[in-house]
């Protein structure tokens, strides 16, 4: 609760339904790296702490080039810390101050659909400008197409998918931050019931088929 707002504090249930950015914090850089928009669609108490869980929208956009990133990382750091004077806080320090409030400073910035996948590298390649985030890989799963071309649809949260027919699952793989030193290969890993799907090792880099 102490990260929240004070003003939010009484009430905070009342931000159900509401829009919310999320923001990285990189204190090794003292820098805020706005991400992704989402929608709350549960807010809940729980003694001391408060549960949010929404639904993720669209992308924050950001450049195509490292340089053009930077500076839109920069300038954005900037535009919070003139309307919200504790930010972005104290290099390599923690947070002291409310990390949950209100703003319009979000409401400026410009977006880019979800479902665009060089938005999504662009904005994943702005966020592993933290340290924290050096030689880590970021995955999207991209869609879930049947043999006929078409996708599986997506309702509350989960494909729905037909028995006895053949899907290929599409993730995109992306490793902004590489360094020095290849990124070794390794198996990705589908967790389902018992008997649902056929098939669910994925190899990393390559397609995989399974049948449901």
């Amino acid at each position: 609760m102490q990260w929240i707002d004070p003003a939010l504090r009484q009430d905070i249930e009342s931000t159900e339904g509401s829009k919310v950015l999320l923001v990285l914090r990189d204190k090794d850089n003292n820098r805020l790296i706005p991400a992704r928009w989402g929608r709350l669609f549960n807010v809940e108490k729980v003694g001391k702490v408060v549960l949010f869980e929404y639904h993720l929208g669209d992308l924050i956009q950001y450049g195509d080039t490292d340089n053009v990133r930077l500076q839109e990382i920069i300038d954005r750091t900037k535009t919070f810390a003139d309307n919200h004077n504790w930010l972005p806080g104290d290099r390599g320090q923690p947070l002291d101050r409310p990390s949950v409030f209100r703003s319009t400073v979000g409401t400026t910035l410009p977006i880019e659909n979800a479902d665009n996948l060089t938005a999504w590298g662009n904005a994943v390649g702005a966020i592993a400008t933290a340290p924290c985030y050096a030689r880590i890989e970021f995955l999207k799963v991209v869609g879930l197409r049947a043999a006929d071309g078409k996708l599986a649809p997506v309702i509350n949260e989960s494909f729905v998918v037909k028995s006895k027919t053949v899907y290929e699952l599409k993730v995109f793989q992306h490793v902004p931050e590489a360094g020095q030193g290849d990124i070794p290969s390794h198996s990705l890993e589908l967790n389902t019931f018992e008997g649902t799907l056929l098939r669910y090792a994925l190899n990393s880099r390559q397609s995989e088929n399974m049948t449901c």
